[in-house]
């Protein structure tokens, strides 16, 4: 099996230069196509050409032109890597910055960079980012990735009558979208992510761990596991299951990367975790302690 494309050794500036150069490749071939695909199309319409043959020619000129944007996708998620998988925002800056900044505008851009500064633990200046860009309801997985980094900015924030406006409006989208569209698969769990997150503040220990375990067990990127984890750990930690919350810490420290998660685990262990000798049971978890907050 072929493995994915790794840049964990490339440096920031050589990730940059490859990147412009293959989308300006893949811009130039879109260039080229579009002009194609509708001489193709008007042929077939006019009767320039047999209608069967007409049809098959303009199947496959538009077909080669969702073939470039998928080429386009693809290359933005092999870069996507750096943050995702190698858990490195510092180089996932060094690499957007000077694209979005050297003329590249698109909207996407301006959210890697949000994020970015997110998972260095610079939430003020991510949700700055974030708000550069429009984040009307709509039923694309863009507007979902907006808001769910968002509401991690708000969490960090503590303003969460913020994130429940948002949840309704994820809600909304969500109910009118088509059941099994991808749109729906991912809104679901961003409100399953804002669920954690209001569980985690009032203090339901048992609700916000069944969230959490839920969200690492389905996580396919390193960094969406080292995620449910510090929210695992913070859990142990307030339960006294000490030991485990090592173990916990123990794994984001050493695949955490530059995210901020490694600071926060090694003062979490510091502070009560540090050479916690393993019980012969750890005590079971708490119920919930309900304090109020909403």
């Amino acid at each position: 099996m072929k493995q994915k494309k790794s840049y964990k050794s490339v440096p920031a500036a050589a990730v940059v230069k490859e990147y412009r150069l293959a989308i300006i490749g893949i811009w130039i071939l879109h260039i080229l196509t579009v002009p194609a695909a509708a001489f193709l199309i008007w042929r077939g319409i006019s009767g320039q050409t047999i209608l069967v043959n007409g049809i098959f020619e303009a199947i496959v000129a538009l077909f080669a032109n969702y073939l470039i944007r998928v080429l386009k996708t693809l290359k933005l998620n092999q870069v996507n890597r750096i943050l995702t998988f190698d858990c490195d925002p510092v180089k996932y800056e060094a690499i957007f910055r000077p694209i979005r900044d050297g003329g590249w505008k698109a909207p996407v851009y301006t959210l890697n960079i949000a994020r970015a500064l997110y998972y260095q633990g610079n939430w003020e200046d991510a949700k700055k980012e974030l708000e550069k860009i429009s984040m009307k309801p709509s039923k694309s997985l863009f507007y979902l990735q907006c808001q769910n980094l968002m509401v991690s900015c708000l969490e960090s924030e503590g303003d969460f009558d913020r994130i429940i406006k948002i949840r309704e409006q994820v809600k909304k989208q969500v109910a009118s979208a088509k059941e099994k569209s991808n749109f729906a698969a991912n809104g679901r769990q961003l409100l399953n992510i804002i669920d954690g997150a209001l569980a985690f503040r009032r203090k339901n220990v048992t609700r916000a761990r069944e969230i959490y375990e839920d969200l690492y067990d389905n996580a396919t990127f390193t960094l969406s596991r080292i995620t449910a984890l510090w929210k695992l750990a913070q859990l142990d930690q307030l339960t006294g299951a000490n030991y485990t919350a090592s173990d916990r810490c123990d794994y984001i420290i050493d695949a955490g990367g530059t995210t901020f998660y490694v600071k926060e685990a090694e003062a979490l262990l510091d502070r009560c975790c540090k050479r916690v000798p393993k019980p012969e049971s750890e005590p079971e978890p708490e119920e919930e302690v309900e304090d109020g907050a909403e």
